[in-house]
C-alpha cells in the first residue's frame, strides 16, 4: 500500500519516471481506480512478465537499455 502514497509524488519530484508492469495494455483495458502513479508523469514503460526472471536478471548485474527522452 505505500506505492499508493510515495508513488505519485515520487513521479512528480522525478526527472524520469520508469514503470515496471507485469502486463502491459491499451488504454481503458483497466479500471482508473487500479492505476496508481498517473500516465502524465510516465516517461516508459518495462513489462517484466515473469518476476522470477527479475531476479535472476538482477543477480546477473544485467540492466534496461537506455531510455530516449
Amino acid at each position: 500500500m505505500a506505492a499508493r502514497n510515495f508513488a505519485p509524488i515520487m513521479a512528480m519530484a522525478a526527472a524520469r519516471t520508469v514503470v515496471q508492469v507485469s502486463r502491459a495494455v491499451e488504454a481503458g483495458m483497466i479500471e482508473p481506480e487500479s492505476v496508481i502513479t498517473p500516465g502524465i508523469f510516465v516517461d516508459a514503460i518495462i513489462e517484466v512478465s515473469d518476476p522470477a526472471q527479475e531476479e535472476a536478471l538482477n543477480r546477473a548485474n544485467a540492466s534496461y537499455p537506455e531510455v530516449q527522452a
